[in-house]
């Protein structure tokens, strides 16, 4: 048992540093150990998705449902892979359980809103990211892409104040704000100049508008860590690559 949870802490340490070949050596490991183990078997498939092996992720995940039928991240994550797979109807059900199980967890609804919105649902996806901010009206993901979803509907007005509240949540001042979108401007002005250079007869010059602003700052976030990635972009890491 004890070098079962070693394999696994080590193979969660590599999967938190991207390396998910090795990972999955560490996974398998443990689970040589103890074929029961539905961390390493769930951990595992998430390795296999992000290296696209989906048929491995879903025998990953079909295994780890079939031991533990009550978690559902199982499930939100299996209807990922199906997502990825294009079986559409099998990924809306797997949401579906997720929402079952965990009825009071803003991030199912958050989770099936997104693949609602992907699929055109954007009636349903409107309604899951509400009940996603009455269960947790802070979380500044779902503020975000609530705002995205909102703008593709016409509501403009609506989705700019999702975007100020999402960059309330995080801690983003106006200043900044103004200084992100002043060097957008910048940019702009420097690419027209250059294409001017290059070209005899140049193409009108478009006014940047507030819409670019967004354009940067409006990602769909599909994970905490990725919108974590997100807030260090915006708070100063701008244009700039983690080493």
């Amino acid at each position: 048992m004890a070098d079962n949870n070693r394999f696994f802490e080590e193979g969660m340490t590599l999967y938190n540093a991207e390396k998910y070949e090795e990972a999955i050596d560490l996974f398998t490991q443990a689970l040589a150990k103890e074929m029961t183990h539905v961390g390493s078997l769930y951990q595992r498939g998430l390795s296999h998705t992000k290296l696209r092996n989906f048929d491995q992720a879903f025998r990953d995940f079909d295994q780890a449902i079939a031991f533990a039928p009550h978690i559902a991240a199982i499930y939100s994550e299996r209807g990922v892979v199906y997502y990825h797979q294009k079986d559409y109807k099998k990924a809306m059900q797997d949401m579906d359980k997720a929402v079952a199980l965990e009825p009071q967890e803003a991030y199912r609804y958050a989770s099936r809103a997104y693949l609602r919105a992907a699929v055109g649902d954007k009636l349903g996806a409107l309604n899951d990211y509400r009940k996603a901010l009455e269960l947790d009206p802070d979380d500044a993901i779902v503020q975000n892409n609530l705002g995205l979803l909102e703008e593709s509907m016409g509501y403009s007005k609506d989705a700019h104040k999702r975007y100020e509240e999402a960059d309330r949540l995080m801690g983003i001042s106006q200043e900044e704000r103004q200084k992100r979108f002043d060097k957008i401007v910048e940019d702009h002005k420097i690419a027209e100049a250059s294409r001017k250079m290059q070209q005899d007869v140049p193409p009108p010059v478009t006014k940047p508008q507030t819409k670019d602003y967004f354009q940067v700052m409006k990602s769909v976030f599909t994970s905490k860590e990725r919108f974590g990635e997100f807030k260090n972009f915006v708070k100063g890491k701008f244009g700039k690559k983690k080493s």
